[in-house]
């Protein structure tokens, strides 16, 4: 897929890539920010352009832990052929962007992160601007009817249909929104306010994005991982991909007898007290902590 190739070129040598979707279609969005994160790269925001033609943008940012970076360089290794139509990591192969039964939970969380931030009070406020907008429009269409005497109940049916369409997408709009939020909240995700005061759920201990270090975890006085651009996003020439024990336990393909999940059972991110259980029966990984699919090593 070319929009997949594109991203992971621009990926190879950039800090932050902006992924433009035509329709924005939330799952395949999530199924790129899964392929992003397996090459050293973390999921940053997603927000629709305004104009005639709106589209998504998705934006990335790459993720300076060693972590990262060490899955990056040896994802890189594992799919040579990832830039040029190959297989990729958690996706089946041959198959592009259908992904592995083991990333499914993930994905439901990476979904309701790019969900939330696509129906928030941007989202309201386009919907209320688009009804301002009709509502002036039919104005003017009835009172040029009603100067011309001619009858002014087509304007008036045809504002009302329109009206109860836009209140319909309102509703149906905040209602996506409170439910992602809700999966988030279960995931153990923490909201926080960016400087538009548009309000972000990210994980715990994470920072929004900032000039030299997204949503860097660094703890104070700890001078950030700075790494070079290279292939796929993990360090060039000269840089430490980090700690050189991996950053998860290496495991056969999934799928092999006696294979142990991906995951832990009981995940970092906890409920708080008085929270439901997790809402796919077992806790989500966390979007700001993924894990490495694909090949044995």
């Amino acid at each position: 897929m070319r929009q997949v190739d594109k991203m992971l070129r621009e990926m190879s040598g950039a800090h932050t890539v902006q992924v433009v979707d035509r329709w924005g279609s939330t799952k395949k969005l999530a199924r790129l920010v899964l392929v992003a994160e397996q090459f050293g790269f973390m999921y940053g925001d997603t927000h629709q352009t305004g104009g005639r033609a709106p589209k998504t943008v998705l934006t990335l940012h790459r993720d300076p832990s060693p972590e990262a970076q060490h899955r990056a360089a040896d994802n890189a290794a594992r799919y040579p052929q990832a830039l040029n139509g190959g297989d990729l990591p958690g996706m089946q192969p041959g198959f592009k962007l259908t992904p592995v039964p083991e990333a499914h939970p993930h994905l439901e969380l990476l979904k309701a992160r790019v969900t939330y931030d696509l129906t928030g009070k941007n989202a309201e406020k386009r919907v209320l601007m688009g009804a301002i907008g009709l509502t002036a429009g039919f104005a003017f269409l009835l009172i040029r009817n009603v100067a011309s005497d001619r009858t002014p109940v087509a304007p008036i049916v045809g504002w009302g249909f329109l009206m109860l369409i836009i209140a319909c997408g309102f509703l149906w709009t905040r209602r996506r929104n409170k439910r992602s939020a809700d999966v988030l909240r279960q995931a153990g995700l923490v909201p926080v306010q960016d400087g538009q005061g548009r309000t972000r759920y990210l994980p715990p201990g994470a920072q929004l994005p900032g000039s030299h270090d997204p949503f860097a975890q660094q703890a104070p006085g700890v001078q950030p991982q700075q790494c070079a651009p290279g292939p796929y996003g993990h360090p060039g020439a000269g840089q430490a991909p980090g700690p050189q024990q991996p950053p998860y336990p290496q495991q056969g393909p999934y799928g092999g007898p006696g294979q142990q999940p991906p995951w832990p059972q009981q995940g970092p991110y906890q409920p708080q007290p008085g929270q439901a259980p997790f809402p796919y029966g077992a806790p989500q990984p966390p979007a700001g902590n993924p894990h490495q699919y694909g090949k044995g090593s």
